[in-house]
């Protein structure tokens, strides 16, 4: 429009200020382009990068368990607790997905004892257990495996507590006396 307006010469003022902001319009849309151009050649670095980093976390992360499989609580130190715990906030659904990460639901075999949850407890913590299926279990935390209870809980079938974990407790027994399976669920508070 602004080539148009230079042919009158009575316009031409007018043509050379329209022609000037057009290129400056031109100039911005040329910039904004290179800058989407960076934006998106710098996003795809970044994600590259990070997935280098992550596969290098992973690699060190493997190699430290490997070198304390013997010591399961010094395992635990290695990552947050926090991240395989239920979030608060379960306001998108993104969250619901990782909600099921402090989660879990536990097959007991009949007659028989399980150590649960092992390596995820520091002592503390509280944990709900809701009983699905199966007759009436027991329950009971320890700071060793060969400690005695100092008290020995009962969960009877549909029933859901909340179990408060004394200071540097960090196992979890489940006992099933009974002849056919049970079935229990565990949710890191």
């Amino acid at each position: 429009m602004g080539r148009n307006l230079l042919q009158d010469p009575q316009l031409a003022n007018l043509g050379t200020t329209v022609a000037s902001y057009g290129q400056q319009l031109e100039d911005l849309r040329n910039e904004q382009q290179g800058l989407e151009y960076h934006y998106n050649n710098n996003s795809t670095l970044l994600e590259q990068q990070r997935e280098e980093l992550s596969l290098g976390l992973f690699a060190c992360f493997a190699r430290l368990e490997f070198h304390y499989y013997r010591d399961i609580n010094q395992v635990a130190d290695f990552y947050e607790l926090k991240y395989f715990r239920r979030s608060n906030n379960g306001s998108s659904e993104e969250s619901t997905e990782e909600e099921d990460y402090g989660l879990f639901e536990i097959d007991l075999a009949a007659e028989s004892r399980s150590l649960q949850l092992e390596g995820l407890l520091r002592g503390g913590e509280t944990i709900r257990i809701t009983h699905l299926e199966g007759e009436a279990v027991k329950y009971y935390s320890a700071a060793n495996a060969n400690d005695i209870p100092a008290q020995i809980y009962e969960l009877q079938p549909n029933q859901s507590v909340s179990l408060q974990l004394p200071a540097g407790h960090r196992l979890l027994f489940f006992d099933n006396p009974a002849s056919q399976m049970a079935k229990v669920e565990l949710e890191l508070m």
